[in-house]
């Protein structure tokens, strides 16, 4: 059997991930009180207030959102079926046209 490089179904499946993340999280929530949690993000919200600078990248996220994520969109496939349909509109008789869309009342 060759050892290493990519193996199909090879590695951590993700609903294992998925259930490993919820069992922690429970073990947690029962381990770390509100009057816990709320101590920690007072003592993160004074250290970013001192400069520290892992406070600071911990707490963006709850304060100001996440970052958006850059997303490609090709318009152009869109732009050209919005033209074809609007040159095939301008190529009909005007009575025709009126009643291909709705009645301009």
């Amino acid at each position: 059997m060759p050892r290493g490089g990519f193996r199909p179904g090879a590695g951590r499946k993700k609903a294992a991930t998925v259930a490993y993340q919820a069992t922690r999280r429970d073990q947690l929530q029962v381990l770390v009180t509100d009057p816990d949690w709320e101590a920690i993000v007072r003592r993160a919200v004074e250290d970013a207030k001192n400069g520290d600078y892992v406070a600071r990248q911990w707490l963006t996220p709850y304060v100001a959102g996440k970052v958006p994520e850059e997303v490609n969109v090709h318009i152009e496939p869109l732009v050209k079926t919005i033209l074809e349909a609007d040159l095939a509109l301008m190529e009909l008789p005007s009575g025709e046209r009126q009643s291909e869309g709705h009645n301009g009342a």
